[in-house]
């Protein structure tokens, strides 16, 4: 089984290396870094949409889990797909490959804001507290959960100011065709099986981890 030892060391080898910090004035590659569950990522659309709408020349990329790829094939809101595994060192470099982002937006888990850091972000934008507090040492702005419970997507969108991005439109790209979701069903099919194998065996699901504290509060509604 891949290990996940080797990434993290290259992550935060390239964490460490020296960069800019500096809030952009000017917006032209912005990165939203994260690896949560299919539904959660699903819900990064209001945040997606705000992006566009706040930078509309910018170029939109975000991470995310292999196997869900397939959703964002069509680009909607001019989105750039970086689907990596965290247990690969090749995808991990072929992350680094893209560096060079004025701004990266770390919604649920902050330990990415370390990738953030390591694809030269200029300015990372993350919400506190987390748990531990060793991972939000990379984030240049924290934002303040919300007081009151509210949809994962409406909270996602609390990174970035301004007001709530405007319905969705077929406008901002097709929707995922038959042959993508199939190919999703297949890929996730694969991961969960995996996945619940290791939780019936005692096994906390990893996948949990992104939500705790203030954050799981706030998320309890949903």
């Amino acid at each position: 089984m891949a290990s996940r030892l080797l990434p993290r060391l290259y992550v935060l080898g390239a964490a460490a290396l020296p960069r800019r910090r500096q809030r952009p004035a000017v917006v032209r590659r912005l990165l939203i870094a994260h690896h949560l569950l299919l539904g959660d990522t699903i819900m990064l659309t209001p945040l997606i949409k705000k992006a566009r709408e706040r930078f509309p020349q910018a170029e939109i990329a975000m991470t995310c889990p292999r196997a869900y790829a397939p959703i964002y094939a069509g680009r909607p809101y001019g989105l750039t797909i970086l689907p990596f595994d965290p247990r690969s060192l090749s995808d991990h470099r072929a992350l680094r490959r893209q560096r060079g982002f004025d701004l990266a937006l770390v919604p649920g888990d902050n330990r990415w804001s370390a990738l953030a850091r390591a694809l030269d972000a200029r300015w990372i934008v993350a919400f506190a507290p987390d748990e531990p507090s060793y991972k939000d040492w990379p984030v240049d702005e924290m934002r303040a959960m919300p007081d009151t419970p509210m949809a994962w997507g409406d909270i996602a969108a609390r990174l970035l100011d301004g007001d709530a991005p405007a319905p969705y439109s077929p406008r901002n790209g097709p929707l995922p065709n038959s042959v993508h979701m199939r190919n999703l069903r297949d890929r996730i099919a694969c991961c969960t099986s995996g996945r619940a194998a290791r939780t019936s065996s005692g096994r906390a699901n990893a996948g949990w981890k992104c939500a705790t504290g203030p954050r799981r509060a706030a998320m309890r509604s949903c």
